[in-house]
């Protein structure tokens, strides 16, 4: 029973990443991508995907911290909501005081701080949809899961 609410844990991380790494790439292209008109204050992409090294670790540290990764697979659907979006919340909040902290640097001060928001409400969504189609995989066809 330990090995496989560790595997389901380790599933949950390994969804929380993926899931982070769409919504951020999702709200890039929406807010930068797609808006750009000119050269002119836009930071080059290396820059914004480089500030998921710092991202993820937050998200998955928080995640933890409010206690997403503990081994309740039965959990109330709207509770789990609510934890990840205090996560989300939360880590909006310490990477907007990371941009403002950081202001002087060029490339933070041009970071657009508008996606950053985008970011936590698509992450929200999306970490949320991803890990309710795993929990619904997981009692459905509890066998298929290593």
């Amino acid at each position: 029973m330990r090995n496989r609410n560790t595997q389901f844990n380790t599933m949950f991380v390994v969804v929380d990443i993926i899931s982070t790494i769409i919504s951020y790439a999702l709200s890039w292209y929406i807010f930068i991508y797609l808006r750009i008109n000119t050269n002119v204050g836009v930071l080059p992409a290396n820059i914004y995907f480089s500030a998921l090294y710092v991202i993820i670790p937050i998200y998955l540290a928080l995640y933890s911290f409010f206690g997403l990764y503990n081994t309740n697979r039965t959990e109330n659907r709207l509770n789990e909501f609510y934890k990840i979006f205090e996560s989300s919340v939360f880590a909006t909040l310490l990477i907007t005081l990371i941009l403002f902290i950081g202001r002087k640097n060029p490339y933070l001060q041009n970071f657009s701080t508008i996606m950053i928001l985008a970011f936590c409400v698509f992450n929200l969504v999306v970490t949320f949809l991803f890990r309710n189609i795993i929990k619904i995989h997981w009692n459905n066809f509890p066998h298929l899961l290593i």
